[in-house]
């Protein structure tokens, strides 16, 4: 599948959002397998940090002066928040930007790690981490879609739900991106798996 993942992400045209108004950001979206099965890993925020304290999320953060690109942002913060070394990560392609109503532009890039892996959780960014498998996020009975009003516009806001755990705002977009670009091919294999 994570060949399917590499050609599907080749072949698009990543949408890119220039606005200098916004902060920029990346996010890892760490795929392993574990036990036969395709499995993504998320974390969920503590309190203690200073943007979206409690959320689940990707691995990722806010773009580094010092970082020449997003990727290397996206490969630094899953390293500090998680432990992954950049030199286990395979990168299979990038998302388009999504942007928050906390005004960042987050570049999602999707990468291969191994399993199972020594996670080195961040007690200061990281309260839990969730492995979640690819086929549970697949079944339509798991996504709830609101609209919700912002800045005068009214818009999608997407719910994933994974035994207690809601993934929802930016997680869910990235999410469903990345779920609504596997092939129905593809999907039937995970499902059955």
């Amino acid at each position: 599948m994570e060949k399917k993942i590499q050609e599907i992400l080749a072949c698009r045209q990543k949408t890119c959002i220039q606005d200098d108004r916004l902060k920029r950001a990346a996010v890892l979206i760490p795929v392993f397998k574990k036990d036969g099965e395709y499995h993504l890993l998320f974390t969920r925020r503590t309190d203690r940090v200073e943007h979206h304290k409690g959320q689940i999320s990707f691995p990722g953060g806010r773009q580094d002066p010092e970082d020449p690109d997003l990727l290397t942002t996206a490969l630094r913060e899953a390293e500090e928040e998680m432990g992954i070394r950049k030199e286990d990560v395979r990168i299979l392609g990038e998302l388009d930007d999504i942007c928050t109503v906390t005004d960042f532009c987050v570049a999602p890039f999707v990468g291969l790690i191994p399993y199972p892996y020594p996670f080195r959780p961040n007690p200061h960014e990281i309260a839990e981490t969730i492995e979640v498998p690819l086929a549970a996020l697949l079944d339509p009975n798991r996504l709830r879609k609101e609209f919700r009003e912002h800045a005068g516009r009214s818009g999608p806001v997407y719910f994933y739900q994974h035994g207690r755990h809601i993934i929802w705002g930016a997680t869910a977009s990235i999410l469903k991106q990345l779920l609504d670009l596997l092939p129905e091919e593809e999907k039937k294999k995970l499902m059955v798996s």
